[in-house]
């Protein structure tokens, strides 16, 4: 028995060490922490938005990686970029820095044109000051929306308008006045062309005449001055139907201007269709919680996890996939198919009787090696409960997230019943897990403890990424004819 302690108490003294140099591996190369001064040097840069740029995001130049985004945090009111540039990296006073992305959903990274070679070089701590600010499509599309909610209104207006039998004809009477006035001027010239001519000839012997003799001037102003009266009583008629024909344009306009602000007096006062959709405010609670639906959507996250655990009371390998849905920031639901070597074991006993005697045999066989959890959680600032299916058996788990979720501490219990071969009591785990790097983490804890001959260490690790990191492999794929 104390030999038995001993041996347990030196596994307990390994495992923790392990741990132990786990964390401090973790803490001191991997955290924010560093013992050692990072290599390169650090240059600022502001945005109004960084937009799908996280920290650890690749900084370019020319294609080629030049250093990473070390940091994001607000300063007033915009964006601070702390860029670590990789030693032997020269950027010049006027250099500039913008937000790109690989393909058309590709990872986003930030993009940095190094300047004139006759600038001075930027040194620690210096800012870049020209940027290119990203457009921001959410606000981009929401004024194209509102833009063409105007114009639609206003199409509808006009249509209200001139789309009636009264409007249309309003504006076949005002075209063929256009036409007539038009008409009218057209006979006029063709039928004076002559006269004109002769009043051309006139007003040029008129201006020989102020050369030579009075009674000449006198005769050529009496011939221009007949030639006028003729034209104007001849044509009297036709110049008193055009101004008519104007006159009755001006007020078929001015008829057509009433009309459209009589319409849009209507809709001020919420009257006709166009007036309720303006003015109805349960179409406006309507519009704000689809819009509200929406922005929901946008917000949904999925999440997928790989990973394996060694167990070493079996010297197994233990595999997880996993998927997890996130509708809001304090809500998700977990999905996982577990492949568990040990699985349910069925034990079969058989009795033989022989001439010499009766021999018993054992025979252990191990069922449903693949089993599935399906479970529903609740985040409140860095705690989370999880309830739901452990493993094929009803359970509950806690989770406490360490280093701005870098980290996870989670208790998990099922199997209340006591089903799994082995167990007397529920089954419990105890598990830690960090984030070393973008997608991988690594993982350690104490598995089924309460249960004595089933309780084991296990170590192991995977990876984890969200769905939006998909993007960065469909915007990168060469479609081939």
């Amino acid at each position: 028995m104390k030999k038995e302690r001993i041996g347990t108490d030196i596994k307990v003294g390994i495992f923790v060490t392990i741990v132990i140099v786990l964390l401090a591996y973790m803490t001191f190369t991997v955290g924010d922490f560093r013992i050692f001064k990072p290599k390169g040097y650090k240059v600022f840069a502001y945005f109004t938005s960084v937009a799908g740029i996280d920290e650890k995001s690749k900084v370019k130049i020319a294609g080629v990686d030049a250093g990473t985004i070390e940091k994001i945090e607000i300063s007033e009111g915009k964006a601070r970029l702390t860029i670590r540039l990789n030693s032997g990296i020269i950027i010049r006073k006027d250099s500039k820095a913008s937000i790109k992305g690989i393909g058309l959903l590709g990872e986003k990274f930030l993009e940095i044109n190094p300047g004139s070679l006759d600038q001075l070089p930027l040194k620690e701590g210096d800012t870049i000051i020209q940027v290119v600010q990203v457009a921001d499509m959410d606000r981009l599309l929401t004024q194209l929306s509102y833009a063409a909610e105007d114009i639609s209104s206003f199409m509808k207006s006009i249509n209200d308008v001139v789309g009636t039998e009264e409007g249309k004809r309003k504006m076949k009477d005002t075209l063929s006045n256009i036409r007539d006035i038009t008409e009218g001027l057209n006979r006029i010239i063709e039928t004076n062309d002559e006269r004109m001519g002769r009043i051309l000839a006139n007003l040029e012997k008129f201006t020989d005449s102020l050369k030579g003799k009075g009674p000449a001037l006198v005769d050529s102003l009496k011939n221009v001055t007949e030639d006028i009266k003729t034209i104007i009583e001849e044509n009297r008629g036709s110049i008193k139907d055009t101004m008519e024909s104007l006159k009755s344009a001006t007020k078929k306009a001015e008829t057509t201007m009433d009309s459209i602000d009589s319409v849009m007096k209507k809709i001020d006062k919420g009257e006709g269709t166009i007036g309720k959709l303006m003015t109805d405010e349960k179409l406006y609670t309507s519009l704000n919680k689809a819009a509200d639906y929406v922005a929901r959507a946008t917000r949904f996250r999925t999440f997928f996890d790989f990973r394996t655990e060694y167990m070493q009371k079996d010297s197994n390998y233990k595999g997880y996939f996993g998927v997890t849905l996130q509708p809001t920031d304090d809500k998700f639901y977990l999905l996982q198919v577990i492949n568990d070597p040990r699985g349910k074991v069925t034990t079969t006993e058989t009795t033989v009787t022989t001439p010499s005697g009766v021999s018993t045999t054992i025979e252990e066989k191990v069922e449903d090696k693949l089993k599935f959890s399906a479970q529903i959680g609740r985040r409140h600032k860095d705690a989370a409960i999880r309830v739901g299916f452990f493993e094929n058996t009803f359970g509950i788990g806690g989770d406490y997230y360490l280093f701005d979720d870098k980290g996870k501490l989670s208790i998990e219990a099922w199997d209340f019943n006591n089903k799994e071969s082995g167990n007397t009591r529920a089954h419990l785990k105890a598990s830690l897990s960090y984030t070393v790097f973008k997608y991988i983490f690594l993982n350690t804890g104490y598995d089924n403890f309460i249960n004595k001959e089933r309780r084991s260490y296990f170590l192991g690790g995977g990876i984890r990424f969200e769905d939006e990191d998909l993007k960065y492999l469909i915007g990168t794929i060469s479609i081939r004819p």
